[in-house]
């Protein structure tokens, strides 16, 4: 029924699988018996072929991982928002660390007043470009055809534009480049 030899990596496949999830299970039960527990633990591991048979290659746990957790939550409104722009948010209110999202500087291009020069994607009509103005924003330049408006903006107030259903996305503005 097997061809020679294939019988003991069938099973040896078998065993593997079925000691994967105990060795996991042990390894949170050491890790919560040290103060871990399953909520701030995720763990890094591989079944891989190695000479014939399989073997378990185990990585280092990764505590208070939560970049994904932080993508799951975004609302709406944020997930018409560039991470990058998101991430300098959460870095303004003090929050990259609690989220889990990078804490170093994001580069930004600003203006005299310390507002961001983004890329707002959306439907271009006066009423939107009137309330990007009372958000405190200053329009550079806008096209209808691209349905494109380059503005400066709050930092703090990009979250209000992209509820507004005109808009489609906000990303940092392109940087021109030259030959």
């Amino acid at each position: 029924m097997f061809p020679h030899g294939s019988y003991r990596r069938f099973l040896s496949a078998r065993v593997a699988l079925f000691l994967l999830p105990l060795l996991v299970y042990v390894s949170v039960l050491e890790r919560s018996a040290a103060g871990l527990t399953r909520t701030n633990l995720k763990l890094n591991g591989i079944l891989a072929p190695f000479h014939g048979s399989w073997r378990i290659i185990a990585r280092e746990p990764k505590e208070n991982y939560q970049t994904g957790r932080e993508k799951e939550s975004r609302t709406p409104a944020q997930k018409k928002i560039d991470s990058q722009l998101l991430y300098a948010i959460y870095q303004m209110r003090g929050q990259a660390r609690k989220k889990g999202t990078p804490t170093t500087e994001i580069r930004l291009r600003k203006d005299e007043k310390g507002r961001v020069l983004v890329d707002v994607r959306a439907q271009v009509t006066e009423k939107l470009v009137s309330r990007m103005t009372k958000l405190g924003g200053a329009v550079v330049s806008r096209s209808e055809s691209y349905h494109s408006i380059l503005a400066y903006l709050p930092l703090g107030k990009l979250e209000a534009l992209a509820k507004y259903k005109e808009v489609v996305f906000i990303s940092p503005a392109s940087e021109p480049v030259t030959h």
